[in-house]
């Protein structure tokens, strides 16, 4: 039973201990640990839960921001926020304020809060992510309205468009940037995506506003209902994965992995129109090492297609790159696999890993493409439970060298730390024996223990044997110890030293041990 090294975790990585020196590295595509403010790694958790901050009755603490909903007082009907917390504890915030919204009413499960008929006919849910605050304004039938208006109160944060239609916002102190709020598309409920839908920055009642303003509205004309408009704000932090069209009309356009609608490839006449999500590979494993397996792993919700396969990135990448650029045609991995049954997806990619750690040929990346010929639709849980990289390795057995009187002669590195004394000898003459004591200092048994010198330490005329007894010394070359090591045990084994007549100077030698798990 594998047991998580909890010390050892970082934002995106846990590592387990597999028993008999086997440990296991999972690195994930998207966060899955939040520090506390003690500086401890803990387990995201986005479930809503009842609260008391500010105003707020309900939200979300456990995680890399915190979302609050619904104003208890009488003065909004519809009210979000979300805080974040610096590394110095400091809190930037924004309130948002749908502008004339008088929801009905509101209900929560899990990670949706859903606020009902702000408008007639318009539900807003929000969706709390690791990374980004999803925002769904759903249009239940054709609206009257073609625009809403979004007040901003805020602390410690300004707001600007950038030139991707994007709103950015801005830590006043550091100018650093720390949310975007993504360019807004619609989709109906055929999956038929547009994108005539843009941002303005204003005011409204002394506040800085976002107005998002429907500029196509003739696709509500013809589109299948509910129409979902989607303005989601993200973290500006380390990109692990981006996902993005190529060909067809949705050159360029980025979309945000979630759970609801994630890919589609397919063919239409001559151009292919792809979904890739591209996923940096980081190399945190200690290549020192000895690793085992390394597979690529993505969670399927659903597919329709025949087969996925993994293409390597030839650079690195933002969410401005262009795939078609830095995607090389060859899949890495196994082969190409039929997949049926929603389940995880996996690839071993255990030589181009050890490759790419090696520094023999760096692997940046990688894309994901289903089969070519026909529509192809692929689901999955992109932003709760993002894809991973999970590496399988052995510790290295750390034994040490110690000398009758405890002195350690060599660490866990194999560093000689002191040398085994043999004193002055005379040419022609043998030593007295001498005890050496084997340790595992390793945190499982080791067994198939086998000690032996190296010949090649050795100058001309001197000879260095082995024995298992002191008495008798029974001279070997090899030695076997029987049985195995438990972490902290010890063995002893015997050396002895002679030379011929014709030697004149000393030297030193080399001892080596290795064993295996048991």
């Amino acid at each position: 039973m594998a047991t998580e090294i909890i010390e050892k975790r970082d934002l995106y990585t846990k590592h387990y201990d597999k028993g008999n020196g086997v440990k296991e590295t999972v690195i994930n595509m998207g966060p899955v640990h939040y520090q506390d403010q003690k500086g401890s790694w803990k387990d995201i958790i986005l479930d809503i839960e009842p609260l008391s901050v500010w105003e707020f009755t309900h939200g979300v603490t456990s995680n890399l921001y915190f979302t609050y909903f619904y104003d208890k007082t009488s003065k909004n009907k519809h009210l979000v926020s979300f805080e974040f917390k610096n590394k110095n504890n400091r809190s930037r915030w924004v309130n948002y304020k749908l502008v004339d919204a008088l929801p009905t009413d509101y209900i929560y499960q899990d990670n949706k809060f859903k606020f009902i008929d702000c408008f007639p006919g318009v539900d807003v849910e929000y969706i709390v992510e690791k990374t980004r605050l999803k925002e769904n304004i759903i249009l239940k039938e054709k609206p009257d309205q073609t625009s809403f208006i979004f007040t901003l109160k805020s602390d410690g944060v300004d707001f600007r468009l950038n030139d991707k239609g994007e709103v950015e916002f801005v830590d006043q102190q550091t100018k650093e940037i720390i949310w975007v709020l993504d360019t807004p598309y619609m989709l109906d409920d055929n999956d038929n995506y547009n994108y005539g839908i843009e941002y303005q920055m204003t005011t409204y009642d002394s506040y800085d506003a976002i107005e998002l303003i429907i500029t196509d509205v003739s696709f509500l004309d013809t589109a299948t209902y509910p129409v979902i408009i989607d303005p989601t704000t993200y973290i500006e932090n380390e990109i692990l994965y981006v996902t993005q069209w190529v060909g067809y009309d949705h050159t360029e356009h980025l979309h945000p992995a979630d759970d609801r609608y994630t890919a589609a490839c397919g063919v239409w006449g001559t151009v292919q129109n792809m979904w890739t999500p591209g996923f940096r590979i980081p190399t945190t494993v200690d290549q020192f090492n000895r690793i085992e397996k390394v597979t690529f792993e993505v969670l399927c919700k659903y597919s329709n297609a025949s087969w996925l396969y993994p293409q390597e990135l030839l650079s690195d990448f933002n969410r401005g790159t262009n795939w078609k650029s830095i995607i090389k045609g060859d899949y890495i991995g196994n082969n190409p696999q039929n997949f049926n049954n929603p389940d995880w997806w996996i690839w071993d990619i255990t030589d181009r890993y050890k490759e790419s750690i090696s520094g023999e040929n760096p692997l940046y990346g990688i894309a994901l493409r289903t089969g070519w010929g026909r529509r192809s639709t692929f689901y999955s849980y992109l932003s709760s439970y993002p894809p991973r990289l999970v590496v399988q390795y052995r510790d290295v057995p750390n034994i040490i060298f110690k000398n009758v009187n405890g002195n350690i002669l060599s660490n866990t590195s194999g560093d000689i730390i002191k040398y085994l004394d043999f004193g002055i000898m005379t040419a022609g003459s043998t030593s007295l024996v001498k005890e050496v004591v084997l340790e595992n200092r390793c945190g499982f048994d080791i067994g198939f223990i086998e000690i032996w010198v190296e010949q090649s330490s050795l100058d001309q005329g001197i000879k260095l044997k082995l024995s298992k007894y002191k008495n008798p010394f029974i001279e070997e070359d090899y030695i076997y110890l029987d049985g195995s090591l438990a972490p902290g045990e010890v063995k002893k084994f015997y050396v002895r030293l002679s030379s011929d007549i014709s030697v004149k100077n000393g030297g030193t030698f080399k001892i080596i041990a290795k064993g295996k798990p048991v």
